[in-house]
């Protein structure tokens, strides 16, 4: 009995795929082309119709990213659109995009890579090429990158969980994988 329900957002714009939290608080929701933005009192500030799907969503200073399945759209915290990156990478299929203070990274599952930017969209490195190969059975490929541009990635073929610097050396690594059926 630690958790309990307080409040329900209801989502009426299409099939929900990724929550996040501004660092305000706020709740954005993205799915089947929309983007919407709620307060902390679950009221809906704002809603609008993404040119594609949104798989993925992050927020980091005043801009929230929303990914689709080869581009990345930068929304205002009004919900607008101010910019779209991409595609990075032919056959792309962004699964995850986190973003730090001077990063963004996102998982690209169709091509077993993670992809780190600048905050202009510029490219920095990738990870997941040159013999570091990910093993990703399914659309399942998630990050999440620390203050200090850390990244953590599952690499759900492995059954690992590994750390990794931005410039594409693995730092540790946790799980392995099993013989169960």
């Amino acid at each position: 009995d630690l958790w309990k329900v307080t409040g329900i957002i209801s989502v009426d714009a299409g099939k929900l795929k990724s929550v996040a939290i501004t660092p305000s608080g706020e709740i954005i929701a993205g799915g089947d082309s929309f983007a919407a933005c709620f307060d902390g009192e679950l009221k809906r500030k704002w809603h609008i119709v993404t040119p594609a799907p949104v798989n993925a969503l992050t927020a980091s200073g005043n801009i929230i990213f929303a990914a689709s399945q080869e581009t990345i759209f930068l929304l205002s915290y009004d919900g607008v659109i101010i910019e779209e990156w991409g595609p990075y990478e032919a056959n792309s299929l962004i699964t995850s995009i986190a973003s730090g203070n001077d990063r963004v990274a996102f998982a690209d599952a169709a091509n077993k890579r993670i992809f780190i930017l600048d905050m202009n969209g510029g490219l920095i490195s990738m990870i997941g090429q040159s013999g570091n190969h990910f093993v990703i059975p399914s659309p399942y490929f998630d990050v999440a990158l620390t203050d200090d541009n850390t990244l953590v990635v599952a690499n759900t073929g492995k059954h690992t969980i590994e750390k990794w610097n931005s410039t594409g050396t693995m730092i540790a690594s946790f799980g392995s994988a099993g013989t169960s059926p």
